[in-house]
């Protein structure tokens, strides 16, 4: 890991520093143009078509393979040397130590055609599934893991794996299969041993050829650890969370953005995500988008020091004859791969909180845009009589009350089946079923009949409303 780690650190201070990294960029940039002609092509065989893949055909690429002269001599040997110890078990007394080492080596080659053949069905069920695991792998695969997993799925095609494989002492080995997209020709009739995929070690065991897998979980119902009986579905929650917070609390006429609330939420979310190991929070961080970017993608500037432009000038220039002219999927492949190294164990708190504070900001940022829009208790408010009385007819209520309708000389208004009007230096209204003053009984703010008890009976206290502001004047408040 540390070496990722140097690789990131080289690639951040690229820009800045006049030093020579033709060999790092060269390097960089092979891996985004080799991953992304091969991807494409794991792309398109996930997407038109599906080989099932069986013991017999897998068995048979053991010795028709670039290997399988070696493998016929591996088991040919194991034979012998089993026919061997058996002779020598039939005929040495069980007490000698001759007839110990002899079933000794039985049992030792027992055990290691059932690794080989455990290897080879572990093997069978993981290529079954390849396509499946290639849909849903997550951004955060770095370039080593992703390599091999589109050698997985391209194999049914290529036989490229199959065909690289050894039988061993220690179970099945690969032998690093050809590389796939680096030449002009079709890449799937490059040769077995024509090239190494740089993803491999010179030989690897087979039960770790999946190893580095990252899947992506942010939409996927996940059972809660401990409780089998809740389900968890992160991307939903945080979208439903963000929304909250956001455009629905902006719309519904929430005066401020509710951070603390929020923050509060989404910490008992991440104590969920958090029990569903270290990958499941990396997840939400590499395939978590909100907009059209995750936290990684958000966050690259901060993390490689290198914004979009600089990439480009970085991987376009020249060192000597040699011009390097990637593509803009190649540059993304470049910088995918690149920040899949960003975060580990070791920065596993970093992630964490950079996480969060993207999500909390992003929900800021949605209240912040999102236009206040009133629902239906911000458009009207419920009087004490019963009656909504509408903000938009304030100032139509507030033109008659004050007696500039010259066509409503009593001063009349009605809301719904209640009628206000101002008599005889008070303010009645009919409630009771005959006019009478307002708040007859002098509970409300202001004596009974002034416009200060008007003035509460139609706002509560709680509304703005300054075209009524004029109740509360001297002239009806003796």
């Amino acid at each position: 890991m540390g070496a990722d780690q140097n690789l990131i650190r080289a690639a951040s201070q690229m820009g800045p520093k006049e030093y020579d990294y033709s060999g790092i960029l060269y390097l960089i940039q092979a891996m985004g143009k080799y991953a992304n002609t091969k991807n494409a092509i794991a792309d398109e065989l996930v997407s038109y078509s599906e080989q099932n893949f069986n013991v017999k055909e897998f068995n048979e690429q053991f010795f028709t393979g670039a290997y399988g002269e070696q493998n016929m001599d591996f088991l040919t040997n194991k034979k012998d040397e089993y026919y061997k110890a058996m002779q020598i078990v039939k005929r040495a007394p069980s007490y000698t130590k001759k007839y110990k080492q002899a079933m000794k080596t039985i049992n030792n080659i027992k055990f290691i055609f059932e690794k080989n053949k455990a290897d080879a069905e572990q093997f069978v069920a993981v290529q079954q599934n390849a396509n499946n695991a290639w849909l849903n792998r997550s951004a955060g695969m770095t370039f080593e893991a992703e390599d091999k997993l589109a050698d997985i799925v391209t194999n049914p095609y290529t036989n490229k794996i199959s065909a690289s494989l050894v039988m061993s002492d220690s179970g099945l080995q690969v032998i690093a299969p050809s590389m796939m997209g680096t030449l002009e020709e079709d890449p799937l009739g490059i040769p077995v041993n024509e090239g190494m995929s740089p993803a491999y070690n010179e030989v690897m065991s087979l039960a770790d050829i999946m190893m580095g897998y990252k899947e992506n979980i942010v939409y996927k119902k996940i059972k809660l650890p401990g409780d089998e009986t809740q389900t968890l579905i992160i991307g939903d929650e945080l979208n439903k969370l963000i929304e909250k917070y956001g455009k629905n609390a902006k719309q519904n006429g929430q005066p401020a953005f509710e951070q603390t609330q929020m923050e509060q939420e989404l910490s008992a979310l991440f104590d969920q995500i958090k029990k569903l190991g270290p990958d499941a929070l990396r997840s939400v961080a590499y395939d978590y988008k909100i907009g059209d970017k995750t936290f990684v993608q958000a966050d690259s500037y901060n993390i490689l020091k290198l914004d979009d432009q600089a990439w480009i000038d970085m991987a376009t220039k020249s060192f000597g004859d040699f011009t390097m002219t990637p593509t803009e999927d190649e540059i993304n492949q470049m910088k995918k791969h690149t920040l899949a190294h960003a975060f580990s164990t070791n920065n596993y708190a970093k992630l964490e909180t950079g996480i969060y504070d993207y999500i909390v900001n992003s929900a800021k940022d949605q209240y912040t845009k999102t236009p206040m829009k009133l629902g239906k208790d911000q458009e009207s408010l419920l009087l004490t009589t019963g009656n909504r009385i509408l903000f938009k007819n304030i100032p139509i209520y507030a033109r008659t009350l004050r007696g500039n309708d010259k066509t409503n000389p009593s001063r009349t208004i009605a809301i719904d089946n209640i009628k206000y009007r101002y008599n005889d230096g008070k303010w009645e209204f009919n409630y009771y079923g005959t006019y009478e003053p307002v708040n007859r009984e002098g509970k409300d703010p202001g004596k009974p009949g002034s416009g200060r008890s008007l003035f509460y009976l139609l706002t509560s206290d709680v509304v703005a409303a300054p075209e009524l502001e004029f109740l509360k004047s001297s002239e009806y408040n003796k």
